[in-house]
């Protein structure tokens, strides 16, 4: 469960490094790497999986960013857009199996 997670955070790292949201990004690599340094924890893991839900919807949280991508990584607003709408239903998924 953790490498999807973990596999998850990685790729919206990298969208949000791609569309100039930076500062985003370092909110969920903090994330990862508190999952990869304490992921054997239930505890670490459960706070993780419960923190990364908190910023997935509503006014300001992730699916809320527009994404406007730099030329340089090759996605179309549309491509990120979707991406984005992957990401969300993704990390929805991965954090809710690890609550149950």
């Amino acid at each position: 469960m953790n490498e999807k997670l973990e596999r998850a955070l990685e790729r919206t790292i990298e969208l949000l490094e791609n569309c100039k949201h930076s500062d985003k990004a370092v909110w969920f690599r903090d994330h990862l790497h508190r999952l990869r340094d304490e992921g054997s924890q239930p505890s670490a893991i459960r706070e993780t999986a419960e923190a990364i839900r908190s910023v997935l919807a509503g006014m300001g949280s992730f699916s809320d960013l527009s994404l406007i991508p730099s030329t340089e990584c090759g996605l179309s607003i549309r491509d990120a857009h979707q991406l984005q709408w992957r990401l969300v239903e993704e990390l929805d998924s991965v954090t809710e199996d690890i609550l149950r």
